[in-house]
This record gives C-alpha cells, structure tokens and sequence, in this order.
C-alpha cells in the first residue's frame, strides 16, 4: 500500500508519521498475503497427494467396471445369437415336420377345407336384408349381424380343419370331427329373429297375398 503525499507535506512531522504508518499498514497486509500464501502450499502439500490417490483408484474402479461391462456384452451378443440360431433350428425343424404331417393327412380334410372355403365366397355375396316392424312407426331390422357371425364362424372352421392336419386319428374319428365342426355354423337368420320381443310385422300382410 502505497500513500501519495503533496510535496509541501513530506518534509513536515505530519508528513513523516503519515509515511510511516502508511508503510507499517503495506508490511502488515503484505505479511498477511504471505502467511496466506504459505499456508495454501501447506494445505495443497497435505491434500492433492491423498486426492490424486483417490482419483486414481477412480480411475482404476471405472476400467474394471469397463471391462466388465464389455465382457457383459460379449457374453449377451454370443446368448442372444445362439438363442437365435437355435429358435431358426427348432422352428425349420418343426415346420419341416408338420409339413409331413399335412401332406399325408386324410384327404377329407382337404375337401372339408375346400368346402369352407366355398362357404366364405357364398357368405361374401349374400346381402343383408331388411324387414319392417311396429303398428305406428313402422322400424327397420337387419341381418347383417348374422351374415357376419356366418363368414367369422367359416373361418374359424377353417383353422380347427387346418389344425385337424397335425392330429394323429383314425379316418372315423377325422370324419366324427369335421360334421362336429360343419354343424357348429350357424345359419343366417331372417331379419325377422332380430325384431324386440313382441313386435309384429308391419304393415300386416293383406288378405287377398
């Protein structure tokens, strides 16, 4: 710390104790600075040498963890790709198998098949139909649901026909199975099943039709 003193006011006492004491506030802070100073050297001499230590088990911990996680991933890859190869392995396999299956399995299935699949071009060309009900305010129905229930239930079919394939039965047991699944199609209803419990037609039918 440093004090500018006018010219006039150096030689005076006044002059000399301000210098004075000027000079003994600048050794006192400069003093201070140094003690600071030193005493950051003693704290940085005890503390990097311990922190660089820790760092570099850091830095040893992390490489383990590394390694570690690449060999985690060298051991998933190699499971993931022989859980692959031996699903494709199974799944040929089994596919080449039932194709046996299929190709001499009894040939009324394939005719049942060929019948349900003559039933699903039948049941796509049948247009729903219409009737009216109600003395006053005469109200439409439609058999459009049961044309629907027919097709879903024909394709269902066509699946237990399809499974019946890979089955090991007798050729009555074949034929015992296929009428179960022929019957089990329904039939499309007229509008007239899906009138409201006791509706009646309307208007009513003349005496002279």
């Amino acid at each position: 710390m440093k004090l500018a003193l006018p010219d006039w006011i150096r030689g005076t006492s006044i002059g000399a104790q301000v210098a004075w004491e000027t000079a003994e506030m600048a050794a006192t802070e400069r003093g201070e600075l140094a003690r600071e100073v030193a005493e950051l050297r003693r704290q940085r001499d005890r503390d990097l040498p311990e922190l660089a230590k820790r760092h570099q088990k850091a830095q040893v911990r992390l490489q383990a963890a590394r390694d570690t996680l690449a060999e985690a991933r060298r051991l998933e890859n190699a499971a993931q790709s022989a859980s692959m190869s031996a699903r494709s392995r199974f799944e040929h396999r089994i596919y080449a198998l039932e194709g046996q299956l299929r190709a001499s399995a009894d040939p009324a299935i394939a005719e049942f098949i060929g019948e349900l699949d003559e039933l699903v071009l039948a049941g796509r060309a049948v247009k729903p139909e219409t009737a009216k009900y109600g003395p006053q305010r005469s109200k439409e129905v439609s058999n459009h649901e049961g044309v629907v229930a027919r097709l879903e239930a024909i394709r269902e079919a066509r699946k237990q026909a399809e499974a019946l394939k890979l089955e090991v039965i007798s050729s009555d047991e074949v034929a015992a199975r296929i009428e179960a699944i022929r019957v089990s199609i329904p039939d499309v209803p007229p509008p007239e099943h899906y009138f409201p419990f006791g509706a009646k037609l309307w208007p009513p039918p003349r005496d002279d039709e």
